[in-house]
């Protein structure tokens, strides 16, 4: 029993050094310590796949895949409504711990047949996206904060593809969130910024409550073992997904929150937590029940929750005119190679612009089959640019042998590349292939 005791402690331990912040907090509502972890490169390419399911009377229901950040791809349920007025509001969902996208369709329904489109995801490690032998409910605290974090991020991603549906109005984009679907969401609707509403149904914030009242199988055992030390260096090892530290941010947005007064799970102390936290404006409600809600009080007020703040009446008003756009900048690419030396081959990428690129602006290499964000080209006579100032941007790379393993993770067209102008916050204003840097040209080309 002692031995067991300790191994336990160990790993509480263990996790809590690993953490990125054993010994930090944040002010609720305000900066976090972690104000990072949760960008990303909204420049690269969703590569979405959508295929219809089923087309019923009042909406189409797609399957979709899309790449997210960190390399993940996310599989989702799509719903378009046919008969309600475009550009049609939107709700993203994610549903329970150790569940998956399907587990909600009754409410993705629900919504569809009211005029909103419904994009609902699977979480990280969840449904088809699921690994052998991890399992949300008996996760680690480790993969746990990693499941946690790596949604949020696939979230501003699904928010990125919807901005991309002309029949969806992104500046009525809602949030809708059941359990761990709540806690991810109140993360990321304090974090994202074009989510217009938030409901987030029997969720809480604080780990420290979480792991003294949860009455989860695996939280009891836990409590069992570990002293108060234990738990608090596990429940700031989660610190950096926990909700107490962004639900604050949601407001002056508008969100919803219903818990339940004997939910075994969450505990009604978490939850009162999650709702004390939030700023106005917020509905907050309470049912006599645990950690399953009555579906028809949910369904109802969420839907006229949605209803009063991403719905509106008559014409939108007409966008402002905006100034016109500067013309894109022409690039000009050329790509010297030297394989002379087979094992120290040498590639030489240099561009230019027909007219000078305005203030701040530069160009950037950029490989669409690879993670790297866009890689800077140079013009101030460093890494092989030959003469500063002089409108030319240039890059050299010096590579090794050809690997024939290269082959198992797509060949040499891992090496194809763009180069790319950027304005002076990094928005792209345009973009030329450069074909595969490291393939020498067929004879007559470059």
């Amino acid at each position: 029993m002692k031995a067991m005791k300790r191994a336990i402690a160990g790993m509480i331990m263990l996790t809590a050094i690993i953490a990125l912040c054993a010994a930090a907090r944040a002010e609720q509502g305000g900066e976090t310590p972690w104000p990072t972890l949760f960008d990303y490169d909204a420049s690269q390419p969703l590569l979405e796949d959508l295929k219809l399911m089923h087309e019923m009377p009042q909406y189409r229901q797609y399957h979709l895949s899309f790449y997210s950040a960190n390399g993940q791809r996310v599989t989702a349920l799509y719903y378009e409504p046919i008969k309600a007025r475009k550009p049609f509001p939107a709700i993203v969902c994610v549903h329970g711990a150790a569940g998956s996208k399907e587990d909600i369709k009754i409410a993705y329904d629900f919504f569809a047949t009211r005029g909103f489109a419904v994009l609902a995801i699977d979480a990280a490690l969840h449904g088809e996206r699921a690994v052998e032998h991890i399992n949300a409910l008996r996760a680690d605290w480790y993969t746990l904060r990693h499941i946690y974090a790596q949604t949020v991020l696939d979230l501003r991603r699904a928010v990125d593809w919807l901005e991309t549906r002309p029949a969806v109005d992104p500046s009525r984009i809602g949030y809708f969130g059941v359990s761990m679907g709540t806690i991810i969401g109140s993360t990321f609707c304090g974090v994202d910024k074009r989510i217009a509403a938030a409901a987030l149904i029997i969720g809480g914030a604080d780990f420290h409550l979480f792991l003294r009242h949860s009455q989860l199988p695996g939280i009891v055992i836990l409590r069992n073992y570990a002293t108060e030390a234990e738990l608090d260096a596990v429940a700031d090892s989660l610190a950096p997904v926990d909700p107490q530290y962004f639900v604050g941010r949601i407001a002056p947005r508008p969100a919803m929150f219903m818990n339940g007064r004997q939910d075994y799970a969450i505990s009604p102390e978490a939850g009162a937590r999650l709702q004390d936290l939030a700023g106005e404006p917020k509905e907050t409600y309470w049912y006599d029940g645990g950690h399953l809600p009555p579906f028809d009080q949910v369904m109802l007020r969420t839907a006229n929750f949605f209803k009063k703040h991403l719905k509106k009446s008559g014409e939108k008003p007409a966008a402002p005119q905006a100034a016109p756009a500067a013309p894109a900048p022409d690039i000009r690419v050329s790509i010297k190679r030297d394989f002379t030396d087979p094992g120290h081959r040498i590639v030489d990428i240099s561009a230019s612009t027909a007219k000078p690129l305005p203030p701040g602006a530069s160009l950037a290499l950029f490989f669409p089959l690879l993670p790297q964000r866009n890689l800077p080209l140079y013009d101030d006579g460093t890494h092989g640019d030959a003469k500063a100032a002089d409108g030319v941007w240039s890059f050299r790379f010096i590579l090794g042998p050809h690997p024939q393993e290269l082959e198992i993770v797509g060949g040499e067209k891992m090496y194809e590349a763009a180069i790319r102008a950027l304005d002076a916050n990094g928005a792209v204003l345009s973009e030329v292939g450069a074909g595969i840097i490291t393939r020498e040209p067929a004879a007559g080309r470059q």
